[in-house]
């Protein structure tokens, strides 16, 4: 299980992550090409951040016999 999803998640999403972030260059503000990339690394960053931080709440809560001491 965790070979799948490093392999999907790492190669598959995350490249696809790169192509998000360069087709959002031209609809971002800055007056470099630079600047505009670093916009577009910074939003696809915050997405996938908020879309972790709201998955993670549905989550299943451990019980409280399985957890160590």
């Amino acid at each position: 299980g965790e070979s799948f999803a490093a392999n999907v998640g790492g190669r598959m999403i995350g490249t696809s992550a790169a192509l998000v972030t360069t087709t959002l260059v031209a609809y971002m503000p800055g007056s470099s090409p630079a600047e505009k990339l670093a916009w577009s690394a910074a939003l696809v960053g915050l997405v996938v951040y908020v879309v972790g931080f709201t998955a993670s709440f549905f989550l299943p809560e451990p019980k409280h016999e399985e957890l160590p001491e």
